[in-house]
Order: structure tokens, then C-alpha cells, then sequence
């Protein structure tokens, strides 16, 4: 059962990915893939397109598929679905680089060292 939902907050989206049963992330293109951690900061299974950066982001910690290609898509996310608990734990751990405090330190000494 797919839903559609528009003005969420942060709050009602973490609420909404704790009880999600996955993330379905069929992205054309994006610019860095944050659903995908934050489903996985969530605990919540992804299964995503099969592009950079959400490979990136999702690390081999989600599931992957050519978003243009649906038959094959859902094959793939029909066989990986009885293991999707799986995906959880170690995805939990991994989105935690992406935590936003992390990225501002890591740019800040990024930019400190470009500027000298």
C-alpha cells in the first residue's frame, strides 16, 4: 500500500519511518539521497535505485534496482523482502555519518584546510 503525503515535519517523518515497512526510493536522479539515510537512521529497510549518490549514501546496506526497469525492480525487491530485517542494524550504524552536526565539522575542516 503506497501513500502519498506532502507537508510532513521531522518528527511525523521519523514516526512515519519507524513504522514504515521499507523505503521504496525509485530516484531518476538526485543530489545526494536523503530518504535513504534517513529511513536507515530509522531502522527502516531500503530499497532504492540503483544510482550515485544513493548507492553512496545506502552503502550495501539497502537494496538496489535499475529504476527503469520495473519488472526487474520488483523481482528484486520480491526476493530481498523476506530479509529485509536484515538491513536494519548495520544500516542504522552506517547512516550515522551522515548525521548533519558530523557534516558540518567535516566540511568546516575541509574548508580550514583549503583556505591555508
Amino acid at each position: 500500500h503506497i501513500t502519498h503525503l506532502s507537508g510532513i515535519d521531522g518528527p511525523q517523518l521519523e514516526a512515519l519511518y519507524n513504522l514504515a515497512e521499507g523505503l521504496l526510493f525509485p530516484s531518476l536522479a538526485e543530489g545526494f539521497g536523503w530518504p535513504v539515510a534517513e529511513a536507515q537512521a530509522c531502522g527502516c529497510p531500503v530499497f532504492a535505485s540503483e544510482r550515485a549518490p544513493i548507492t553512496e549514501v545506502g552503502g550495501s546496506h539497502a537494496v538496489y534496482f535499475d529504476p527503469v526497469d520495473p519488472p526487474a525492480a520488483a523481482r528484486i525487491i520480491a526476493a530481498a523482502w523476506p530479509r529485509k530485517h536484515t538491513l536494519t542494524g548495520p544500516a542504522y550504524v552506517s547512516a550515522g555519518r551522515w548525521h548533519p552536526d558530523l557534516m558540518i565539522d567535516a566540511y568546516e575542516s575541509l574548508y580550514l584546510r583549503l583556505a591555508k
